[in-house]
């Protein structure tokens, strides 16, 4: 399975932690990225040797955009595992959730719930309270840098490509926390440096 091509591959929905998938006949493929409506040749990457109707698998080209999808406001995106729905508006995200929040309780068959509504956040960036930072002395470098020889490949502190647990981002700017907490960030980098 890893290795298969998937051509003209429909993004059906999300999980309840985000992540995108549409159905390969009876194997759901996980997809990085994707949005609900999106159509992609997709390539498989994994599959799971515990549960066969699971799998991940990689964009290569988005062939249809979804009507939710949105340009990401952060540089990052692509490589970064610090956010997750960047390319779908706030109020999207909201409704997502909502019909998550929604989900569980149904799974948990209590049907006598009040449905509160998701109350929206005044800020749709520069709002996180907390975020794991992780230093390393080896940085991940994306394709496009390991082209550009005026890149600084010092060590590096940001976040942990999303996946891959080993390999650290170098993140210059994070618009979704306080920029006080990144420049702090910086400093440790400087003076570990």
């Amino acid at each position: 399975m890893p290795g298969t091509f998937l051509p003209d591959f429909q993004i059906t929905d999300l999980t309840g932690d985000g992540r995108a998938y549409g159905m390969h006949g009876n194997i759901r493929v996980f997809v990085d990225k994707g949005i609900p409506g999106d159509v992609a040749d997709v390539q498989m990457v994994k599959s799971f040797a515990k549960d066969k109707t699971l799998a991940t698998g990689k964009i290569l080209a988005v062939k249809k955009k979804s009507a939710l999808r949105i340009d990401p406001f952060c540089k990052h995106f692509i490589h970064c595992g610090g956010c997750q729905w960047q390319n779908i508006s706030y109020q999207n995200q909201l409704r997502f959730k909502q019909e998550q929040v929604e989900q569980l309780f149904r799974k948990a068959g209590d049907q006598q719930f009040e449905k509160l509504p998701i109350l929206p956040s005044p800020m749709e960036r520069n709002f996180r309270n907390r975020v794991t930072f992780t230093y390393s002395n080896r940085r991940w470098m994306s394709p496009e840098e390991l082209r550009d020889s005026s890149v600084d490949r010092r060590p590096a502190g940001g976040y942990v490509l999303k996946g891959n647990n080993d390999r650290i981002m170098n993140i210059e700017e994070c618009l979704d926390r306080k920029s006080t907490r990144l420049n702090s960030s910086h400093l440790v980098i400087s003076y570990a440096v």
